[in-house]
């Protein structure tokens, strides 16, 4: 799997970059944690980030794109991505529903 996890201090340092980068947010749990989709404009590589609470210790995980994509476990932040996705594709509108 292609994903680099960053101690909290990261979240610390990085907090004003993070909430500045240009991307999508795809999801926010109950608890706190945070998806985003983002992309590494020196690659042009696409990556999602998860923003961890600050219960879990606040680490920040970045995942390819291919790499969330293909490990769907069915969870409320792959469901958002994938309605994200259907919606550039068909030009529909966003809804909270989910996708069959």
């Amino acid at each position: 799997m292609n994903f680099m996890v960053y101690p909290p201090s990261y979240v610390m340092r990085g907090a004003a970059a993070v909430t500045t980068e240009p991307g999508r947010d795809i999801y926010v749990s109950p608890n706190g944690d945070s998806w985003r989709l983002l992309c590494d404009p020196g690659t042009g590589q696409s990556f999602v980030r998860l923003d961890g609470n600050a219960a879990s210790g606040a680490h920040v995980t970045e995942i390819g794109l291919s790499a969330f994509l293909a490990a769907d476990r069915g969870g409320p932040e792959h469901q958002a991505l994938w309605l994200l996705i259907a919606t550039l594709m068909d030009g529909r509108p966003l809804s909270t529903g989910v996708l069959a």
